[in-house]
């Protein structure tokens, strides 16, 4: 029987938030281990929302590293270092693209010993495939800014799951979630005001004709598009047709993969 992986939305929103969405930031519980992607601003409370303990979290996995999508970080190496924290806390292993390193170092400059934990291991990622645990985690070429990746996880019991992190149509988000059981992508913009480095509705949708995952909820939505996430009828036009499950998610939905 394969064990349950739960991902957990903590954010689905942008920098603006709003709405009741935060910035960035999701889990994924795997029971042993626990990977926390592109912790933005506001995901240590919605963690806390979510009665999730932040000591538990074993894995950092960053997309790229715009604020939006790594600031609560420095929240959370703060936090292990809290004397009620610090006994619960384990190893935590950070990984990311080039530049993650230098980011990371540089808050060691300003903050010294009030984050820097030698239980904590900082990690740049190359392109393909990396072991995080017991995950098999593919790094893809996002098109978004210069160091931006897609991730697919590949777990030992059979199944997989993508991530976008901020990025375009791309070649390497379509192999991310080449025929992936679950695909977590972002759709910052409707059509209209559609902005280059972000996805779309149609642009999603175009992604799905040529990966053909199996379910895909999307999220990262800037205030622009809660007038279509509104209007139910008009969403649903945006993928009708497609042999795909396709879900707007809200903050602090738990969806079983």
């Amino acid at each position: 029987m394969n064990p349950t992986t739960l991902l957990i939305t903590l954010g689905t929103g942008s920098i603006c938030m709003g709405n009741g969405r935060s910035a960035a930031g999701y889990l994924l519980d795997c029971g042993e281990e626990l990977y926390l992607l592109d912790p933005g601003p506001g995901t240590l409370l919605r963690m806390h929302a979510a009665k999730m303990d932040p000591a538990r979290v074993s894995f950092v996995l960053l997309s790229h590293l715009h604020p939006d999508h790594h600031m609560d970080l420095l929240g959370l190496l703060f936090l292990r270092k809290n004397e009620a924290v610090r006994e619960r806390t384990g190893e935590l292993q950070i990984f990311g693209p080039p530049g993650t390193r230098k980011v990371i170092e540089t808050w060691y400059e300003i903050y010294g010993s009030w984050i820097r934990d030698p239980k904590v291991g900082i990690h740049e990622l190359p392109l393909g495939r990396s072991q995080l645990g017991a995950v098999d985690v593919v790094a893809s070429k996002a098109k978004h800014s210069k160091q931006a990746y897609c991730y697919r996880f590949e777990f030992p019991w059979g199944s997989s799951f993508a991530y976008s992190g901020d990025s375009e149509l791309c070649e390497g988000l379509i192999q991310a979630c080449l025929l992936a059981d679950y695909c977590l992508v972002e759709c910052s913009f409707p059509d209209d005001l559609a902005v280059a480095g972000h996805m779309s509705p149609s642009s999603v949708r175009k992604l799905i004709e040529e990966a053909k995952p199996k379910r895909v909820g999307l999220t990262h939505f800037y205030p622009q598009m809660e007038a279509l996430l509104a209007d139910s009828a008009s969403w649903a036009k945006q993928f009708v047709g497609l042999d795909c499950q396709v879900e707007a998610l809200v903050d602090l939905q738990e969806i079983v993969l």
